[in-house]
């Protein structure tokens, strides 16, 4: 056997020389073309997607949110899984691609599929974030009120996402930052409900008052030969009494608008 495989080798010398020489360039064209990454993809890219629903419980999270997201994101290309949770006022998808997906453009596809979700009202904007063995946190740093300073977790967190984030991003080579932990400070108003029925007043109506006139609104901009001004009307609360004051006089309006 092995003295015809000798004899055939150097009965097709040529033959043999041509293949080898044939192989070896493809070889060499290979190694130029195959694309090289310094983090290659050892994991499927992942984009998720968070959306807050405040003061909704999690069965009204999965029926308003969760599932019409889903639906949305279903018809994306080479999607392979979505998964979803659904809780007390937060709904979190995380859709799964294949390995040929750019996560770059998965990200894009699925932020233009969400602003085609009717959201209900009340509701906040989703959040997008891309997840990937490539995109790790570098650094990770913990903040904590000193001693004496009388500072709460809620104000811990103001500064970190008003000054602390902002200047980490005016530093070099620092392409995002993001603040997680502590609280967030929030206006609890009380309906009176009794007030409410009384001059039929529903409460999603004083939801909308609060969102519509809680709001910085542009007039138009003020030419003149030498300067331009831009004008607005300012009337987002700074604090407590400032929501107080507009809220006030637009349920004010309303009732005078349903006894009429």
């Amino acid at each position: 056997m092995g003295k015809l495989f000798v004899e055939f080798v150097f009965k097709k010398k040529y033959f043999i020389l041509s293949l080898f020489g044939i192989l070896s360039i493809l070889g060499i064209i290979g190694y130029i073309t195959l694309p090289k990454k310094l983090f290659p993809d050892i994991e499927r890219p992942h984009i998720m997607v968070i959306t807050r629903y405040p003061g909704a419980d999690a069965e009204t999270v999965d029926s308003y949110i969760t599932i019409p997201i889903e639906r949305k994101l279903q018809s994306l290309s080479l999607v392979r899984r979505i998964s979803s949770k659904s809780m007390d006022s937060v709904s979190m998808i995380d859709v799964e691609f294949e390995y040929g997906k750019d996560i770059n453009i998965a990200a894009l596809e699925v932020i233009n599929e969400l602003k085609k979700v009717q959201l209900p009202p009340g509701a906040l904007q989703p959040i997008v974030f891309k997840k990937d063995s490539s995109t790790p946190p570098v650094m990770v740093l913990a903040l904590y009120p000193k001693e004496g300073s009388n500072l709460s977790l809620a104000d811990l967190r103001e500064i970190a996402e008003n000054q602390i984030k902002n200047k980490l991003l005016k530093l070099p080579h620092v392409r995002n930052v993001d603040v997680f932990g502590g609280f967030q400070k929030e206006v609890v108003v009380e309906l009176d409900l009794n007030k409410l029925k009384k001059y039929g007043i529903a409460p999603y109506e004083v939801l909308k008052i609060i969102s519509t006139s809680n709001r910085n609104v542009p007039i138009g901009i003020l030419t003149g030969e030498k300067n331009q001004l831009t004008l607005k009307l300012e009337g987002q609360a700074k604090n407590l009494e400032h929501l107080k004051k507009p809220l006030y006089r637009s349920c004010t309006q309303a009732v005078r608008h349903s006894r009429s």
